[in-house]
């Protein structure tokens, strides 16, 4: 008589185990939710991380590019006219050597300085401000001296545009990001060399697309996913906030430069209207200073000369340290202004 008592009992028992379970699953869901949202928000604010330090260190290159182009446009014009004016202007090769600043390629004479000033004008034209950006950020990244090549032959623009496409750094770092249709961050990450395709696009894709599984193991695996993402990332951010420190050093040293040499060239020129075109009429303080002016030269056209980035998108090893030497150089000479 007791059994029929244990059904009852017994199915009041798996109700309740069912009901236990029911309420563990909407709890695992519930925190499978919380913490694909968590994962999801990781994802996000460091998309938004690196995009901000993407659009930095191209707004940096695209920057100094136009800076460069100024430059040789600008000022090293106006030292070929000022250069032009000088006769028997002889400074040995011992001096011109002094001169030279790391990565350049040392004229014999001020004449092929100036020559090669003159080279570099020419390949600029048509290049200007209605350029593309990518060919400015490619101008910014290396030196200027890969436009001789194509000087006179009207492939200058091109050629640096070209650069900017087929160089992998720079047509993302120009391409925007995925959301804008864009190489994007996974593009991106792949490029700068820090992580793997795999794990970048298969958080965007799950993630990102809002297609998480629900269980609470795959959610935990997502958050997982998505925080050695955030690590990763944290060294592409690291990466690109160095092209952008080396660029801003590079742009403020070219400026210091430039500075330096327009009020040289505009002494030299009252100089020269004052004393007359002969150099070997000058005094000691004349000669000098038409020294310090070709020394400016000579250093602008040293930095206008130093790439910053390798063609994979490296930055180049001996970029900073070349830029600390121009920078020192100034230093020694800030009283011959």
């Amino acid at each position: 008589m007791a059994l029929p008592l244990l059904v009852p009992i017994a199915i009041g028992l798996s109700g309740l185990y069912g009901a236990a379970k029911g309420v563990k699953a909407v709890c695992d869901s519930s925190e499978a939710k919380s913490i694909n949202r968590t994962a999801q928000r990781i994802v996000e604010e460091t998309e938004e991380r690196i995009e901000a330090a993407r659009v930095a260190a191209n707004s940096a290159l695209e920057d100094f590019g136009n800076k460069k182009y100024t430059c040789i446009t600008g000022d090293l014009q106006r030292f070929i006219q000022v250069y032009a004016r000088l006769k028997g202007v002889q400074l040995s090769a011992t001096a011109l050597k002094e001169l030279s600043g790391p990565n350049s390629d040392m004229p014999t004479s001020v004449q092929e300085l100036a020559d090669k000033f003159s080279l570099l004008i020419e390949s600029t034209k048509g290049l200007g401000t209605g350029a593309l950006g990518g060919a400015m950020a490619a101008f910014g990244a290396y030196n200027g001296t890969m436009l001789l090549a194509s000087a006179g032959t009207g492939t200058a623009i091109s050629s640096l545009s070209g650069a900017a496409a087929t160089n992998a750094t720079l047509a993302w770092l120009g391409g925007g990001s995925l959301a804008s249709g864009g190489l994007g961050v996974a593009g991106g990450t792949i490029v700068l060399g820090v992580m793997a395709a795999g794990p970048a696009l298969l958080i965007f894709g799950s993630i990102l697309g809002a297609k998480a599984q629900k269980s609470l193991a795959d959610a935990k695996a997502n958050l997982e996913q998505a925080q050695t993402y955030e690590e990763s990332a944290n060294l592409v951010i690291t990466k690109l906030q160095g092209i952008s420190d080396l660029t801003r050093l590079a742009s403020d040293t070219l400026s210091n430069v430039r500075g330096r040499l327009r009020r040289s060239c505009k002494n030299l020129a009252s100089y020269i209207d004052a004393n007359g075109e002969q150099y070997s009429d000058y005094s000691l303080d004349g000669k000098k200073l038409v020294f310090t002016t070709v020394k400016y030269a000579q250093l602008l056209k040293a930095l206008i000369d130093t790439p910053l980035l390798t063609e994979d998108g490296s930055i180049v090893e001996d970029a900073q340290p070349s830029i600390e030497a121009i920078r020192v150089a100034l230093l020694e000479n800030k009283d011959d202004d």
